[in-house]
């Protein structure tokens, strides 16, 4: 099903170029995978989880489900620079709305649990998502 809806063999082959896909299945440029990676996957919650869901609640006293919307939104917007990489609308949709659903997700867990417990749920699941897709190249490879 995902096949269907989500990365076919063109993005899958387009894929190759993601820093994260490179390092795994070349099993080269381990900086990238276990410095850069988890680097980038950090900053990203303190940015768009610890200061902006701060920032909305706090200083535009918005209410909770408004401040989780809107960071999700812009953390959505934030991956719209996989378009100029990769040139591929099936890839953009994908990071858009994976990148949503990751901030309504990431805020929930934010406000119930913390900022590490978010930090932690993000990069397992962009990991696991690189994981597969490192994999279906790899297929295609032996194909």
């Amino acid at each position: 099903m995902f096949e269907k809806f989500g990365y076919d063999d063109n993005s899958i082959e387009l894929m190759k170029q993601h820093d994260v896909i490179d390092a795994l299945i070349n099993n080269k440029n381990k900086v990238v995978l276990w410095v850069f990676f988890p680097l980038t996957i950090i900053m990203e919650e303190l940015i768009f989880r610890y200061y902006s869901m701060g920032l909305l609640l706090n200083q535009f006293d918005l209410d909770q489900i408004s401040a989780i919307l809107i960071s999700s939104i812009i953390f959505s917007f934030y991956h719209f620079h996989f378009w100029f990489k990769m040139k591929n609308f099936r890839i953009l949709l994908i990071y858009l709305g994976f990148s949503f659903f990751l901030g309504l997700f990431s805020a929930y867990i934010l406000l119930n649990l913390g900022i590490f417990f978010c930090i932690l749920v993000h990069y397992t699941l962009a990991f696991k998502l690189y994981v597969d897709l490192s994999k279906k190249v790899l297929k295609m490879k032996k194909e």
